[in-house]
């Protein structure tokens, strides 16, 4: 089986030709331009003759942000005012990024992204929503969908329980979204 690999890099180090394709991410939030542009800008040329897709995406820090918050200077927003969120997002597709991220920072507790955020996202911005950071059982992440999340991320919950589970709690997740699917229909 062929799995397409996309790159989410956090620096110009996580580059390299032999993925399929990468996000080509600007933290919006930040308060650092460097995080906006200037890593991009440094990457531009490498990325450009390497061949490789790039899907411009638009990355959100939500609260708490945790360790991508510090990291990248952000000035995150709080969980209480989607329409702050909703603003950034609008301004990204009207600058062609194709995907906006929102995050919450990876191992998140709460529930990930507030479903209020990312409805209020969806409902105003046409670009695909990708949520993560605090999505760690099947109830946030069938919220997350169901608020208009195009994807939910699982990284931190994938890295701590696949192993030990062997697989068990990620089934659970998949038959919760295929279930809550059916009721829609």
């Amino acid at each position: 089986m062929d799995i397409p690999t996309i790159l989410f890099p956090g620096d110009i180090t996580g580059v390299t030709e032999h993925a399929d394709a990468m996000f080509f991410m600007s933290l919006l939030n930040s308060s650092n331009p460097y995080y906006i542009i200037g890593a991009q800008a440094l990457a531009a040329v490498r990325v450009k003759f390497s061949g490789i897709e790039t899907i411009p995406m638009a990355y959100l820090l939500i609260e708490p942000g945790k360790s991508a918050a510090w990291v990248g200077e952000a000035k995150c927003f709080p969980r209480e005012k989607p329409k702050l969120v909703l603003m950034y997002a609008l301004a990204a597709e009207l600058l062609g990024y194709k995907l906006v991220y929102l995050e919450a920072g990876s191992g998140a507790e709460g529930g990930g992204v507030p479903p209020e955020t990312i409805s209020t996202v969806a409902q105003y911005s046409d670009l695909p929503i990708i949520a993560g950071g605090g999505f760690n059982d099947a109830e946030s992440v069938v919220r997350g969908v169901e608020a208009g999340a195009s994807i939910v991320v699982q990284g931190t919950y994938l890295e701590k329980n696949v192993h030990k589970d062997k697989g068990a709690g990620l089934k659970k997740i998949v038959k919760a979204l295929k279930d809550a699917g059916s009721k829609r229909v």
